[in-house]
């Protein structure tokens, strides 16, 4: 992978949070600090058909994505494929203020524009899968990310629980009536945590706003599983 490839694969998971902090500064936790939290696919999920048919997730949890290197694509005519997440947990103070689900996401167009549907899955749940609005594309030979974000739950209709967050499953739906070649490169969540301003004893306190507008404390990309603290 070239250099260039490597800044804009960072470039485009940092972009996530950073939009994502538009949502706490401008509502509920906008006296909050937030922390942004990266989770990549550990697993397969409930639902495949896609290539390859087994341990495809392991093909989408690079950061940077590796480009045609590693994908899960589509064969035949079959429709679905979701993944499945590690555990996430809140320190103490912390909340789930919202969640991006995200994934990169190209087809070069050989039968013209193709469509695709973007599915969290909840098994076990009575309503197995909540879809995004289903989209039609012309060809595309470059990979673009595709990502919803839900501030609540949407089997709920309720602010989200750890418990729930940890249960749903990130999938793609290929609708259109003939074959497509679609790919994708990766897959993950990205989630933002707000965080009470109001540090433990045994902790430094918070810092006030600074007044400067949203910004990222320090450079680079949040890692799997990583935390960077975000200032308001």
């Amino acid at each position: 992978m070239s250099v260039k490839e490597r800044i804009n694969g960072h470039a485009k998971w940092a972009a996530v949070v950073v939009a994502l902090l538009g949502i706490v500064a401008g509502g509920t936790y906008q006296h909050t600090r937030a922390v942004g939290q990266v989770r990549m696919p550990d697993a397969d999920g409930l639902v495949y058909g896609w290539d390859p048919a087994v341990n495809f997730f392991a093909n989408l949890n690079e950061i940077p994505e590796d480009g045609d290197a590693t994908v899960v694509q589509t064969k035949d005519n079959t429709d679905y494929f979701s993944v499945q997440f590690a555990d996430a947990a809140l320190a103490g103070g912390q909340s789930l203020a919202a969640v991006k689900f995200q994934f990169m996401h190209k087809c070069p167009g050989i039968f013209g524009t193709h469509s695709w549907q973007g599915r969290l899955y909840r098994p076990g749940s009575a309503t197995l899968y909540q879809p995004w609005t289903a989209t039609s594309d012309n060809g595309l030979d470059s990979y673009e990310s595709r990502g919803q974000v839900y501030e609540i739950d949407p089997w709920t209709g309720e602010p989200w629980a750890l418990a729930n967050l940890n249960g749903t499953q990130l999938g793609v739906w290929r609708y259109s009536g003939t074959m497509e070649f679609q790919k994708i490169t990766q897959a993950g969540i990205n989630m933002l945590l707000a965080q009470s301003p109001f540090a433990p004893p045994d902790a430094k306190p918070a810092k006030a706003p600074t007044g400067r507008g949203n910004r990222i404390r320090d450079d680079g990309v949040v890692a799997a599983g990583e935390s960077r603290i975000l200032r308001i």
